[in-house]
Order: structure tokens, then sequence, then C-alpha cells
């Protein structure tokens, strides 16, 4: 079970409605897959490390795209499908997502043809709370403790247009059961 929000971002100045659209039309071609039925793993399992396996699916090729890993580090590393997802577990008062691994200047963004294709993606993770390892060795937290969290997936970008660049952002989620 999973739940799909699409959001466009809108700028300050406001978009134009094919600008909408055209974030709206990308959404409808680029999908993040979870397993049917989510996450399941015991806690042992969780503390010696398990591996959270994901695909994204682009059904249609798309040129000018400008895929663009988060801040405030800028350092998700592009997968397979050349987008930088960002990867979170929370719930119930827990978090992990690699959001600080030090300083960095914000990517200047290059445009590039987004592949049609089925891509594996994964991230690793030990059953802690941790946010990164900033640029102060930050040290992990607790283990996460028994109980059902949301695993979640966000893209974000510009897409090119012919009335110029439009933000898009899609999330994907999914749960987790840990027991």
């Amino acid at each position: 079970m999973f739940r799909t929000t699409f959001t466009v971002l809108a700028l300050a100045c406001g978009l134009s409605a094919r600008a909408d659209e055209s974030a709206k039309e990308f959404a409808k071609t680029v999908k993040i897959e979870f397993p049917k039925d989510g996450y399941t793993f015991t806690l042992a399992d969780a503390a010696k490390g398990v591996k959270l396996e994901y695909k994204i699916v682009v059904t249609e090729e798309r040129a000018g795209v400008v895929a663009l890993p988060f801040g405030p580090s800028f350092t998700e590393p592009a997968g397979p499908s050349g987008l930088h997802p960002r990867e979170a577990i929370s719930g119930n008062n827990q978090r992990y997502c690699i959001e600080d691994s030090g300083r960095a200047f914000p990517p200047k963004g290059k445009a590039a043809t987004l592949k049609k294709g089925e891509y594996k993606h994964a991230f690793e993770w030990d059953g802690r709370n941790w946010s990164g390892p900033s640029d102060t060795n930050n040290p992990k937290g607790k283990a996460f403790p028994a109980g059902t969290y949301d695993v979640t997936v966000m893209l974000h970008g510009e897409l090119e247009t012919a009335k110029g660049r439009v933000p898009y952002s899609l999330t994907e989620k999914t749960k987790l059961v840990l027991k």
C-alpha cells in the first residue's frame, strides 16, 4: 500500500497554466514504485543492516529535465535513472534521512534527457535515527523501536519548457513495519 503525492511548486510571480501542465504531464510519466506490501523487518535484521529497494519507472523519454539534489548539502548522487532521490524513514518521533553531509554549493542544474525505462534504486539502513555525518562527524542516534513507519522517496528539479524552466516535485510513500 502506498500513497502518491504530486506537488507543482509555484514561483512568487506565478507560473503560466502551460508551465503547470508541463509539470503535471511529467508526473504522469515518472513513477516511484515500492514493493506491493511495503517493507517488514525484525529489529535484529534492521540492526544488522537492511537494503530498501524500489524502482523509478519512466514511461516515456523526456528532454529538458534538470534533476537536482536536495539541500542543505546537495550531495545525493544521481541514481541509475539520472534523478537524485532523497530517501527517508520517519514516524513515531523517529527519523532517518541523509540530509546533512557537510556544506556544499547549490548545483547549477544542467538539463538532460530522461530515458524511458525501469531503474532499480536502493538505500541501506541500520535501523537507527540519523540525519547524516555533517561536516562534524555527527554520530548516529538511537535505534528505531518496533512500530510502523513511513518510507518516503522524493524527487525534484526543473523542466525546460517553451516558457522557461518550471519546477517539479514528486513524492511517494509506503509503510515499513519493524517487529
